[in-house]
């Protein structure tokens, strides 16, 4: 009973006002959870420009509980490397993938973060439109650029408006479609009819498959996954992997 009301509640916000239920449902659940982690890291005194999108972070401490999870490290990320996480269970890698997920060492703005952790809420959208509504891109694109024109009638030669005007323009013509969408969930195992179906109508394994296209339809420049391969077949494994 307790749960169906909570759907209905979600739902029923949803169609007032448009947040993404997504982000309300991680964000609730792990509140508590990262609240529980301290860690401690050296500030970095070189300067970091400020479309670096490498992580690299020195005397990195973590603690979770009270219990050393990470003592005096170093922690370096470099882009476009993928990464694994190998440890017995309660070793700790959940605590770091949420210490980065949830930015509590400040990493630079450059870096856009998506942490993977629960499946997608039941919700009246369907799964492909679950998928195209997790990024919302276009809309700050669009934005800007409304903003950026109105700065430019009132001061018409600027060429750094006029640059960045270009630049977001060109990001709008490239911007994802539908059919990456659908392409995403298609190899993730949905065919055309299920991606037509409400989210609220699968199992919790396919609303998780639902939350992995979503993640990776807004390609973040950090996008961590904990224990993604769980609820896939191994034809959709192995399409994740390529």
């Amino acid at each position: 009973m307790k749960d169906n009301l909570t759907d209905n509640f979600i739902n029923k916000i949803e169609e007032i006002i448009d947040i993404d239920v997504n982000k309300l449902i991680h964000d609730s659940a792990n509140n508590k959870y990262i609240k529980n982690i301290i860690c401690t890291f050296s500030e970095s005194k070189k300067h970091v420009h400020k479309n670096n999108k490498d992580i690299s972070i020195d005397n990195l401490s973590i603690t979770f509980h009270g219990k050393n999870i990470i003592t005096d490290s170093e922690l370096k990320l470099n882009f476009g490397q993928r990464y694994g996480l190998v440890g017995s269970n309660g070793c700790g890698k959940s605590v770091l993938m949420n210490t980065l997920g949830f930015n509590l060492l400040k990493i630079q703005d450059s870096i856009d973060i998506h942490l993977l952790t629960q499946e997608f809420p039941k919700t009246d959208l369907t799964a492909l439109e679950a998928v195209k509504r997790s990024d919302d891109s276009k809309q700050r694109i669009e934005n800007e650029l409304e903003e950026l024109t109105h700065a430019l009638s009132e001061d018409p030669n600027n060429d750094d408006i006029l640059k960045r005007i270009d630049e977001l323009s060109l990001l709008l013509e490239n911007e994802k479609n539908e059919a990456n969408a659908a392409i995403i969930l298609n190899g993730l195992g949905f065919d055309k009819e299920m991606q037509s179906k409400k989210t609220k109508e699968f199992s919790g394994g396919w609303r998780m498959r639902i939350s992995l296209a979503c993640a990776l339809y807004k390609e973040p420049t950090l996008l961590l996954l904990d224990e993604p391969t769980n609820h896939l077949d191994m034809e959709a494994v192995i399409w994740l992997e390529n």
